[in-house]
Formats: C-alpha cells, sequence, structure tokens
C-alpha cells in the first residue's frame, strides 16, 4: 500500500500549478509578442536597447507565521524582447536565517509586466532543499536606465507543507 505523506500532496501539485503558469505565461508572450519584430510589449522604456538588468530587492518574508527582513540581488540577461535568464541570490533574516539561492527566466509579455519562474535552493541551519520560486511584478521607469518593480513571490519548498511568501520592491539599473 502507498503511503501519502504531506510532501507528496504538496509538491505534486504546486509542480503541476507551476508547469501550467509557465506554458500559460509562454503563450501569452507569444500572444503579444506577434508581428514585425517591432512590437511595443516589452518594457522598452527600461531597457531601450540594454540587454543586462541588476536589481537590489528588500521586502518581507513570511514563512511558518513569520516575518522577516529580505534582502537580495538579481540579474537578468535580456536574449529576446520578452524572455530573460538570470541568477538571483537573497537573504532573509530572523527565524527564518536563510539563503536562496536561484535561476530566473523572466517573462515580460506585455510593457512592465513581468514573471519569472526560478528554480533553485534554500539554505539553512546546514540543510540545503530544492525550491520553486513563482513571481510577479511591474517594472516603472524611474528615470534613464533605473526602475522600481513592486514584486510578489510565492516559494514552494521541498519538504515543506507551508508556501514562503516574499514581498516587496526592487531598484534596478538596465545597461
Amino acid at each position: 500500500m502507498k503511503t501519502i505523506t504531506s510532501r507528496n500532496i504538496i509538491l505534486r501539485p504546486t509542480m503541476y500549478v507551476a508547469i501550467s503558469l509557465l506554458f500559460v505565461a509562454l503563450i501569452c508572450a507569444s500572444a503579444f509578442a506577434g508581428g514585425d519584430g517591432r512590437s511595443s510589449t516589452s518594457s522598452k522604456a527600461v531597457y531601450k536597447g540594454h540587454k543586462n538588468h541588476l536589481a537590489l530587492f528588500t521586502g518581507i518574508t513570511h514563512h511558518e507565521d513569520n516575518d522577516e527582513f529580505s534582502i537580495g540581488l538579481d540579474y537578468e540577461y535580456r536574449f529576446h524582447k520578452i524572455f530573460g535568464i538570470g541568477g538571483l541570490v537573497e537573504y532573509t533574516g530572523g527565524d527564518c536565517d536563510s539563503w536562496i539561492f536561484g535561476v530566473p527566466v523572466f517573462i515580460h509579455p506585455y510593457k512592465g509586466a513581468q514573471f519569472i519562474v526560478a528554480p533553485g535552493f534554500i539554505s539553512e541551519d546546514d540543510e540545503t532543499d530544492f525550491l520553486l520560486r513563482l513571481g510577479a511584478g511591474y517594472q516603472v521607469e524611474i528615470g534613464k536606465g533605473w526602475s522600481l518593480t513592486p514584486q510578489y513571490n510565492v516559494d514552494f519548498i521541498e519538504g515543506e507543507s507551508e508556501l514562503a511568501q516574499v514581498i516587496g520592491v526592487a531598484l534596478g539599473f538596465a545597461f
């Protein structure tokens, strides 16, 4: 007889949801990208031909009834007007006291809207677990190459029954 664990109950549906969201985002991005290649659907106001974007993130992480301060860096290399790939590192202090490392895929379907799907891992208390971060934000140009991006992220952590929610803002620069 197969034993059902809380990990299976949470992780399997989470992966199905994540994969479904990725496909929906890709389909939406493809629909918005149609035309002659001069589409105004990407956040041209911020990027203006720049392929690199570096951002400092500050926010609050809610996990297991704790609200803790988080700070991090993320980098994006925009290889297409809609898609980019990069890296992220984030530290959450207090009772969480953890580091997150990930490889986000950025999707920019329309103007400043951005979605991320970031597989990675979380390291806390000499233990490392797989995580999947799904996030959404909206880049607002605040100066030549500078952007401010409010973000909402959800971290699905292997072996955890409760999700981690991360809310904050990133100050970025395109170069």
